[in-house]
């Protein structure tokens, strides 16, 4: 009985499966523009986020470095720590946008392999 039904699930069903699961070219090539839209969108906005962060903490910074000189020198270096760690985020998230624009290709790649089983 359990042979019967697995051989009508394999020369019957799974033929049908197989076709629904078809991705044609089409469809792949909306749908990658279309994720390369949303990557373009996403780093876009992380850029932005980044620069407003930057540029808070910086404000914040100097009208802070007259305060911090007098109580302690190490707390402005603090201060600088906090601007340099938006700082290479922004120049990351720069990277990934203009990967996103001029060549999407390889940025479409370096998100999607890490969903790749390795052999």
């Amino acid at each position: 009985m359990l042979d019967e039904i697995y051989q009508k699930f394999i020369t019957d069903i799974l033929p049908k499966i197989q076709e629904g699961l078809v991705i044609t070219k089409d469809y792949f090539t909306d749908l990658f523009g279309r994720y390369v839209k949303y990557l373009i969108v996403v780093d876009s906005l992380s850029v932005i986020g980044l620069l407003i962060f930057f540029i808070v903490v910086w404000f914040v910074a100097k009208r802070l470095h007259p305060w911090v000189m007098k109580d302690t020198e190490g707390a402005l270096y603090v201060l600088y720590v906090f601007l340099l760690i938006p700082f290479l985020f922004l120049l990351v998230s720069v990277d990934k946008l203009a990967k996103d624009i001029f060549i999407p290709e390889i940025r479409v790649y370096q998100e999607l392999k890490g969903f790749v089983p390795n052999k």
